[in-house]
């Protein structure tokens, strides 16, 4: 962790989405255009990756489907 609370990865990520949010409400660009110069590569990595920064996860051992603790 860095002073920042996350991973440089994390970081990165974040802030390559928050890009692609930006040009998707400022621009008429197509989504892989929008990717690739958010630097996301394709369409389909700009979708999972903004699920991923955008959709809260479940604390660890708890399965999200079920909202029970696994063992």
């Amino acid at each position: 962790m860095q002073p920042t609370g996350v991973s440089p990865r994390q970081w990165l990520l974040t802030a390559r989405v928050n890009r692609a949010r930006e040009l998707l409400q400022a621009s008429d660009l197509g989504i892989e255009q929008i990717a690739a110069q958010a630097g996301l590569g394709s369409g389909t990595n700009l979708r999972a990756r903004f699920r991923d920064v955008s959709s809260p996860r479940p604390p660890p051992g708890i399965r999200h489907e079920a909202g029970v603790r696994s063992r």
